[in-house]
């Protein structure tokens, strides 16, 4: 029975050279994507924005649903408004003064 193959012994090898890598321009500018906007709002689309990950206990999340859902807005508008209280306690600018440039 034949020895079954794995790691780099799995690769085949190939008698061909291989291809050179593709040249670049040293001073070649980068290209940058735009962000994608809203057509609606003009606004960036969320998936511009970085992500931002929150961990809190079970207690915490249940009590910001049933606030968002009394309210009838979405947690994330209630994770703002907090930021935004925040940012003005400690006497710097809001969420919006800060995306006008965007």
């Amino acid at each position: 029975m034949k020895k079954k193959r794995t790691g780099m012994d799995a690769i085949p090898l190939s008698d061909a050279e291989p291809k050179p890598a593709k040249e670049t321009k040293p001073n070649a500018p980068i290209e940058t994507a735009n962000p994608q906007l809203n057509q609606k709002t003009g606004k960036p689309l969320v998936s511009s924005y970085p992500k931002l990950t929150l961990y809190f206990p079970k207690a915490v999340h249940k009590q910001l649903r049933d606030i968002a859902y009394n309210e009838e807005v979405t947690k994330h508008d209630l994770l703002r408004e907090a930021i935004d209280m925040l940012f003005k306690s400690r006497g710097q600018r809001s969420i919006e003064e800060l995306t006008e440039t965007e």
